[in-house]
């Protein structure tokens, strides 16, 4: 119905997730069947093929096709990762046993997707995590690189005025310099 659908997208992560629905008479075994030809064609033409297939449906009666053996085996064999979130707790349906993820509840399917987007973003910042400290321990390095050449210039440079200053005196003296960096 509307409402499972619309209350499905309201709690849905706002960001990582892009949704195309394919509304169909659940009650219509031909239709679902044309519903998942329907979605395998328009993966491979869409700039971004499809990564999940998720079917909802609120509770009720009426789920005698999702335990049809036809339409299990299409399900099965479409190539992607396939979830469901059919009815209330207490309705089951073959068609669960061929996902490859299934909650009890269209909600319960939400929170699953939930937790695998953060999963997900987890995942990408710990990749992305090292390169940017790599990123900016090279910096580091870069810049503690030009402070020691601009250091030893300038010691070149008083030891070489140095130089030419006790160059020109008759006597000894001797200069310490310590440097911490």
């Amino acid at each position: 119905s509307d409402n499972t659908v619309g209350d499905f997208k309201l709690k849905l992560p706002e960001q990582g997730v892009f949704i195309r629905e394919y509304p169909t008479n659940i009650a219509n075994k031909n239709l679902i069947l044309e519903t998942f030809q329907k979605i395998k064609s328009d993966s491979k033409t869409n700039k971004y093929p499809y990564d999940i297939l998720a079917i909802i449906r609120g509770g009720g009666d009426g789920f005698e096709v999702f335990d049809d053996l036809d339409v299990c085996k299409e399900f099965a064999m479409l190539n992607f990762h396939k979830i469901v979130g059919l009815g209330h707790e207490n309705n089951k349906s073959l068609i669960e046993f061929v996902a490859d993820h299934s909650e009890a509840t269209p909600s319960y399917l939400c929170t699953y997707i939930q937790k695998q987007v953060k999963a997900t973003e987890k995942t990408i910042l710990k990749k992305e995590t090292p390169n940017k400290l790599n990123s900016n321990l090279e910096s580091i390095n870069s810049a503690i690189c030009s402070l020691h050449s601009f250091v030893d210039e300038k010691i070149e440079n008083s030891n070489r005025k140095l130089l030419d200053y006790l160059g020109s005196k008759n006597t000894f003296i001797f200069v310490l310099l310590a440097l911490l960096i």
